[in-house]
Parts: structure tokens; C-alpha cells; sequence
């Protein structure tokens, strides 16, 4: 019998709160994560074990999921001032999806988030924040890989020279920032329609590019586990102001 060694500290389990969230966080810690101690990637194996890293940003915050390599840090409840890194490269890896015709739209950004919050309820359910957090803000839930999207109120996608591509929110604010591989005809698709995709898949592991990333999007579609909205498309360059 192959036993796995995911280290989970007595004052993490509890504030984890049920079996389920537990077992959602050994799911992750299998797929993959980036150690936030060394900064390598992981993943929990019969050889390798992990450490779970409860992160509070304050005494009524929502506990932060952090997965770290046995061999860089124990299982602890951290407690800490500082505000969560927005480094979105670091935590929320994304790649390029193109969908077949006729879906709508066909250029989607896929979003795999490597940081988990969540909140168990008085009956034992496990929210997902980030999740539940995009449904408040106007994403759906995405029910097969062929589903059209909804348009979310603000939401904007520039695509800069290179692949680079910026997620904003209604109040500008830059929700992801990356630069990816595009598929052939991904610009032109995203050009053609005037909008992009965002999926967010929980627990999709886009650091391995050796899984394949849709099969285990599928499956995660299956567990009711992904959202979607679409956003306009920006394609204007940056320009910086010039002097009068």
C-alpha cells in the first residue's frame, strides 16, 4: 500500500474544520504546487511529503491555503500583518485555451489557482472564497467545456504584443497579469469577437506541462469546481503620457 505523507499540524486541521476541506487540500498537495519557502515547484508523492501552511491575515480573515515541501517548513498556523503577494505569475499560473467553433468565445485565458481559500460552514460544507467570491461578481458556474459564457459587468482583457495578456476589473484594477504561448488563431479569434474568456479551474495544475491540462479541466467541471465570464477585449498599446 502506497502511503502519502501530507504533514497537517492539530491547530491546522481544526481551523481547516472538516474532512472535506482536508481532503480538497490533499488533492491539490497530489497535482502540484509552488513551494512558498524555496520556491520550487512540488508535489506530494510516496517519496516526497508536504507540509500544510495555514496563512490568517488578521483574526476574522478567511484561512489561506499554502502548500510547502516537507523538507522546507512543518505544518503551522502563520499569523501575519501582511497583505497576500500579488504576484499572480507566482500563484495563479495560466495558459491560452482556443475552443472549437461555434462556442462563444473561443479565446479563453485558463486560469489554475495555486492558493486556496476556504470557509467550512456550520454545516460542514466547504466554500471555496476565490470561487464563491467570482460568482458575487458576476462569473457563472461553467457546466461543460462548450458552455457560452456570460459577460461580466467591467471586465477587460488587453493583449499586448508577445502574448502578454492583463486582466482588469470594473475599477481597473489588474486582476492578472502574464505572458503566454497563444495557439494559432488565438489573437485572431479574440480580435474577431471582441471578447476573452477567464476560466478559473480550483485545483488545476497548469506548473506540470506534462498533465493534460484540459482532461483535468474536465474533470474539474465535473465537480462543479470552475467558473467562467467573458470580458471585452483591449488590443490599444500602452502609451505613456507625453509632456504638454
Amino acid at each position: 500500500m502506497t502511503m502519502l505523507m501530507l504533514n497537517i499540524a492539530p491547530d491546522v486541521a481544526r481551523l481547516l474544520g472538516s474532512e472535506d476541506a482536508i481532503g480538497k487540500v490533499f488533492h491539490t498537495a497530489e497535482s502540484g504546487y509552488c513551494c512558498p519557502v524555496c520556491g520550487d515547484s512540488g508535489r506530494l508523492t510516496e517519496d516526497e511529503s508536504a507540509s500544510v501552511l495555514l496563512v490568517l491575515r488578521g483574526p476574522t480573515a478567511t484561512p489561506v491555503v499554502r502548500l510547502a515541501h516537507g523538507c522546507c517548513a512543518d505544518s503551522a498556523v502563520l499569523v501575519s500583518a501582511e497583505p497576500l503577494t500579488t504576484d499572480t505569475g507566482m500563484d495563479v499560473p495560466g495558459k491560452a485555451w482556443l475552443r472549437p467553433h461555434p462556442d462563444t468565445p473561443r479565446a479563453v485565458l485558463l486560469l489554475g489557482p495555486r492558493l486556496t481559500a476556504v470557509r467550512v460552514t456550520e454545516g460542514g460544507e466547504t466554500i471555496d472564497q476565490l470561487s464563491a467570491g467570482l460568482l458575487g461578481h458576476g462569473f457563472g458556474l461553467l457546466t461543460n467545456p462548450d458552455a457560452p459564457m456570460r459577460d461580466v459587468d467591467g471586465l477587460t482583457i488587453r493583449l499586448d504584443r508577445g502574448g502578454r495578456l492583463l486582466v482588469y476589473d470594473a475599477r481597473d484594477a489588474c486582476l492578472w497579469d502574464g505572458a503566454l504561448v497563444l495557439p494559432p488563431g488565438w489573437g485572431d479569434a479574440a480580435r474577431t469577437a471582441g471578447r476573452v474568456g477567464v476560466v478559473v479551474a480550483a485545483g488545476l495544475n497548469l506548473y506540470d506541462p506534462d498533465r493534460d491540462h484540459l482532461y483535468d479541466l474536465f474533470a474539474a467541471i465535473g465537480d462543479g469546481a470552475v467558473v467562467a465570464g467573458a470580458g471585452r477585449l483591449l488590443t490599444e498599446p500602452l502609451s505613456d503620457p507625453q509632456p504638454d
